[in-house]
């Protein structure tokens, strides 16, 4: 999982390009990923990473294609937000920090697959960059 983050991202083709399969994030909407979005990556229900998001969703021309999958959307991770956080934190902690942050808005994150989507409220964002 380190080398992903620290060695595999940032040497892509495009660094920080995230693919995504169809069906993991809406592409397009109120809950599209947008450039400079709060990120949370997990592994194991543990949050490993935080960064920002370098751009909102990408379609290319014709999908990516890596390690027999075929990616319809992607997106840029910026590769100098990406860190560790300063507190461990699981998926479940962030079902009980996030809702008050956003005055319930989000649906549960623990045991989910894909992407949840949360309005960036100031209470949020001051505590993601507390933990950054």
């Amino acid at each position: 999982m380190e080398r992903y983050f620290t060695s595999e991202l940032p040497s892509r083709y495009r660094p920080g390009q995230f693919n995504l399969t169809k069906g993991k994030i809406t592409p397009e909407g109120k809950t599209t990923l947008f450039e400079g979005e709060m990120l949370f990556f997990s592994w194991k229900g543990e949050v490993v990473r935080v960064g920002r998001a370098g751009s909102g969703i990408v379609k290319p021309e014709t999908p990516v294609l890596e390690g027999g999958k075929s990616y319809p959307y992607f997106f840029i991770v910026d590769i100098e937000s990406l860190k560790q956080p300063l507190v461990s934190l699981t998926l479940k902690d962030l079902d009980e920090i996030i809702p008050p942050l956003v005055d319930g808005d989000v649906k549960k994150i623990s045991g989910a697959q894909g992407w949840n989507w949360a309005p960036e409220t100031e209470k949020l964002e001051d505590w993601f960059d507390s933990i950054c």
